[in-house]
């Protein structure tokens, strides 16, 4: 006979050598069905991903939207399908969906602006052009524009028109900050409602740094306050990226600004890291009024669901300024924005003399000023020594070492910050407003551009970029072609991101 214990002992080795995760036989029937289940759940993953792909092709979004979900989709189902179906398959409507549903409401007051504005258009050298078909508001005729360059003309302007304010004011801005010119501007909203001025302020949080007392103080002095927001609930992170770009004020309907200038010490140039500040913004009277005014209203009303009692008088003809209005917004049925920057450039014969923050356009932005310089134009950009957004100087370098060998000549600041969006084409008139030549202001951020023609407006626009030119330094296609390799591919990677800076 064995003894006892070691049987016990036998058996204890030989269950060792069976349930050790060594000896595990991968033929074992057991195994063999976990793989199968393993298989048949990745097959599932993949073609969830693939048909979460269709759904995404189908969406109102952008290009470059579809195609990094889409990527997500199918390369990494595991990770991209929970996010894509639990946040980013925009069940909710998206900001698309939902302005265009809420404007609907706005269309019968929008058609009669429309036609009262007709009483005031006028045929231009540039009626063929599509900015008027992208927003049905036409070019009107009998207006003034005054150029106001930097915070130093521009704040006396605005805060001078504030103070003559008898019925209302409607005023917008992409940023807002709680700094000294935060809250000196603050308190003339506050002092015109104390007045008895009907008071609008509408603002974008993205960047604004004003709290939540900030807002309740102003709504405490009888301030209309509303916050841009671009998606209900738990939609598509994506729709973030739908920022209220616009920078308008409208004092009685008798005066608006329109331009590059926010609320903040930098405006002022009261920042040393990044003073000076060079901006450009413009105050406009006459007839042109009215497509400002209603772009406001829009923005006002997709967020609040109302309107502030506002003016539509007709307007006297206050100069000989012709001027369209175009408001643009990535609920459009076109991309309006980069529309008007490529139509403008196309009208161009002569002369293209373009200043803007980030140069990151899209494709077609790129080959528009390429083929510009081709055939003969004189084409300018003047950019930034640098920004506060490092990836977008990346990827701004990398663009203008691909169009310095097509013969535009580029330049950048020599100090400071470089914010102004000022697009001068030949003789015939300029294109301004709140637009960047870049990526999001072409698809993704509402924003609005006035188009100026006229003899004395686009002679100052001429002095005025003459002078820039001269202060910046000449970027030369040696300098570019000497950039380090690391550089270079740090420009291609940042490339990919351009739509989230």
């Amino acid at each position: 006979m064995k003894p006892a214990g070691r049987d016990f002992i036998g058996l204890s080795l030989r269950t060792a050598e069976v349930t050790a995760p060594g000896n595990v036989n991968p033929s074992s029937p057991t195994n063999t069905t976990r793989v199968n289940h393993l298989i048949f759940i990745v097959i599932v993953l993949h073609t969830a991903g693939l048909l979460s792909v269709a759904k995404v092709l189908l969406q109102q979004r952008s290009g470059h939207s579809k195609a990094l979900w889409s990527f997500a989709l199918l390369l990494c189902p595991y990770l991209a399908l929970p996010y894509y179906w639990a946040l980013g398959s925009s069940r909710n409507g998206g900001f698309r969906k939902d302005r265009q549903e809420v404007l609907k409401d706005m269309e019968a007051l929008s058609a009669e602006i429309m036609e009262l504005a007709k009483s005031h258009s006028v045929n231009t050298e540039t009626t063929h052009c599509c900015m008027q078909a992208l927003t049905k508001l036409p070019i009107t005729s009998g207006n003034s524009v005054e150029l106001l360059l930097n915070g130093e003309n521009f704040f006396p302007s605005l805060y001078e028109a504030m103070s003559e304010a008898k019925d209302y004011i409607l005023a917008q801005f992409y940023v807002v900050n709680d700094d000294d010119t935060g809250r000196q501007f603050a308190e003339q909203l506050k002092l015109a409602a104390a007045r008895g001025v009907r008071v609008s302020f509408f603002y974008d949080p993205f960047e604004s740094t004003i709290s939540e007392s900030f807002v309740q103080r102003l709504e405490q002095a009888g301030v209309d306050v509303a916050m841009h927001s671009p998606s209900d609930g738990l939609s598509d992170p994506f729709e973030g990226n739908y920022r209220n770009h616009r920078k308008i004020v409208v004092i009685d309907g008798a005066a608006a600004f329109v331009g590059g200038m926010n609320v903040g010490d930098e405006y002022r140039s009261k920042v040393p890291e990044m003073s000076p500040w060079r901006d450009t913004h413009f105050k406009i009277q006459g007839p042109a009024i009215m497509g400002i005014q209603l772009t406001f209203l829009r923005d006002f009303f997709h967020v609040q669901r109302a309107l502030p009692d506002v003016s539509w008088e007709q307007w006297d003809a206050q100069g000989s300024t012709k001027i369209g209005v175009i408001p643009t917004s990535a609920a459009d049925t076109w991309d309006g924005c980069g529309l008007a920057f490529l139509d403008a450039i196309s009208m161009a014969k002569s002369r293209l003399w373009l200043t803007t923050p980030f140069l990151i356009p899209d494709e077609m932005g790129l080959a528009a000023l390429e083929l510009a310089a081709l055939r003969g134009v004189d084409v300018r950009v003047l950019i930034p020594k640098k920004t506060s957004v490092y990836l977008a100087d990346l990827v701004t370098r990398h663009n203008v070492a691909r169009l310095v060998s097509s013969g535009i000549r580029f330049y950048r600041n020599k100090a400071g910050a470089m914010h102004q969006k000022v697009t001068l084409v030949d003789q015939i008139g300029a294109l301004v407003g709140s637009a960047n030549y870049d990526y999001r202001s072409f698809h993704l951020n509402l924003e609005i551009q006035l188009w100026l023609e006229g003899e004395k407006i686009v002679e100052e626009i001429e002095e005025m970029l003459t002078s820039d030119f001269q202060d910046a330094l000449h970027i030369t296609t040696k300098e570019m072609s000497e950039r380090s390799s690391l550089r270079k591919l740090q420009g291609e990677l940042a490339a990919i991101l351009q739509p989230f800076l």
